[in-house]
């Protein structure tokens, strides 16, 4: 058996998944209004329109980003007893974001959140127990809020909550319970709980051992790019368990773990390197766009030297559509330069908490109407991408789907021609946990303009136009 292909069987230490740092939920309504409605109500004392201005505020969206605005209309709400404003004002005192970082007056605002059945601020307030931050460690009270999150089937207090059933960290250790909810947590997407999940079925953890099991919980915790997975999933196909021995598939999930500074990857790499015929390197080092593999680079070249091209594609030059929009941004890396692609930081609940994807549309009139992409509300379609390595010369297609239902600036599309352009800011995560991958290229790219016409046939759309 080849030792570098051997997953370590100690479990993950325990590490709380924090939840996302502010809570970005669309406020029903107010999306749909103009900022000058929205500050009015919130002038007015509207609570969901003071947190909704806070969450403006907050991000930049359809206002000058202002952390200190931002925390005046969250104390605003929380003091009328908002739930979401109370969690984001405690977060803002946690992080010292627009206010001077108190960790005992965030623990008090994230506490009302939590004893209003806020998931996130039971997580977060577990994850404040588990810490000892802002109040005394407590790891059986961490475990109380844990379950309560998890039993809301917030992802981060499920996984959390897994985590002590592991380590037997304030609950009896049981790894049967940890099984069960690092599936739930996985079953919704968390790449670290879907690692977790094939440990657990590779040795035996608390489940029957399945090889075939494993395997397909390290492929979906390696396609999300976490780099254990990705290690785990090479060593499977190098030795054949659970999956048919293949050296090439062995050796190009190895290469995408070792781009990420997995040091056990790296020494597999060269142990398979030897059993491999020179055929088989060359064509395992022909990845795919999907699974590029990424070198370290010292120093991020500049925009003019990264080589990155940001297009538009759809299958016709004028699209007809009704309630929304479909295309795809392509990035086309023609450099030399290996580069990465983040669209933005995604945590526990699937929520985006930054986002480097902008679009825009401009209509016949030359009104803009800018358009956020991918911070999980209703107008992204979804837009997530995190960690994608695009390899000189490579290209990586990203499907996007825009409902046109709600937007930055709150307007409505109405039927006409308009043209899109799309705006890639890269950079690197500033969440470790979110990717371990170098930042390859800072900077920003424009994509070309793509045209599209808005039909509205439905009489319900055409209603709401009128009452508007």
């Amino acid at each position: 058996m080849m030792k570098f292909f051997v997953s370590s069987i100690a479990l993950l230490a325990i590490t709380c998944f924090v939840s996302p740092c502010l809570s970005d939920d669309t406020i029903p309504g107010w999306a749909l209004s103009s900022i000058d409605d929205v500050k009015k109500a919130a002038d007015g004392g509207n609570a969901d329109a003071q947190t909704y201005m806070g969450q403006c505020c907050f991000h930049g969206r359809r206002v000058v980003k202002d952390l200190s605005a931002a925390v005046f209309w969250f104390r605003k709400a929380a003091e009328q007893g908002d739930a979401k404003a109370q969690r984001n004002l405690g977060s803002c005192y946690s992080k010292g974001q627009g206010v001077e970082k108190d960790l005992a007056e965030a623990v008090k605002w994230i506490r009302k959140a939590a004893e209003q059945g806020n998931a996130a601020a039971q997580c977060d307030l577990g994850i404040c127990y588990f810490l000892g931050e802002g109040v005394t460690e407590n790891a059986a009270e961490a475990v109380t809020w844990y379950r309560k999150a998890a039993g809301q089937e917030y992802a981060a207090g499920q996984f959390n909550l897994a985590c002590c059933y592991t380590d037997g960290k304030g609950v009896e250790k049981d790894l049967a319970e940890a099984a069960k909810w690092y599936r739930k947590a996985a079953e919704q997407g968390v790449a670290r709980a879907q690692y977790n999940l094939g440990m657990f079925h590779e040795y035996g953890y608390g489940v029957a051992q399945n090889h075939e099991e494993a395997v397909k919980w390290y492929r979906k915790a390696a396609e999300q790019g976490n780099a254990r997975a990705e290690n785990s999933l090479g060593g499977c196909y190098a030795r054949g368990q659970g999956v048919p021995r293949d050296l090439v598939e062995a050796y190009k999930w190895l290469s995408l773990a070792a781009a990420q500074g997995d040091q056990t990857a790296r020494q597999g790499l060269a142990e398979i390197e030897r059993k491999m015929t020179p055929d088989q390197i060359a064509e395992a080092q022909r990845l795919p766009a999907s699974l590029s593999l990424v070198s370290p680079v010292e120093e991020p070249p500049s925009q003019n030297e990264s080589g990155l091209e940001l297009t538009l594609e759809t299958f016709e030059s004028v699209v007809e559509v009704s309630e929304d929009i479909s295309f795809a941004i392509c990035f086309h890396n023609n450099s030399t330069n290996n580069l990465l692609l983040n669209g933005g930081a995604l945590l526990g609940n699937g929520t985006q908490i930054w986002s480097s994807l902008e679009a825009e549309l401009k209509s016949e009139s030359g009104q803009r109407i800018p358009m956020t992409l991918g911070l999980g509300g209703p107008m992204s379609g979804q837009v997530y991408f995190l960690g994608v390595p695009l390899r000189a010369g490579s290209s990586y297609r990203l499907p996007v789907r825009v409902y046109d239902h709600l937007f930055g600036s709150g307007a409505r599309l109405k039927p006409g021609k308009y043209e899109i352009r799309c705006v890639y800011r890269g950079r690197q995560s500033p969440y470790r946990d979110s990717t371990q991958m170098p930042a390859c290229w800072e900077g920003k790219v424009q994509s070309n303009i793509l045209r599209v016409k808005v039909l509205r046939p439905n009489l319900l759309f055409r209603l709401w136009d009128i009452l508007r």
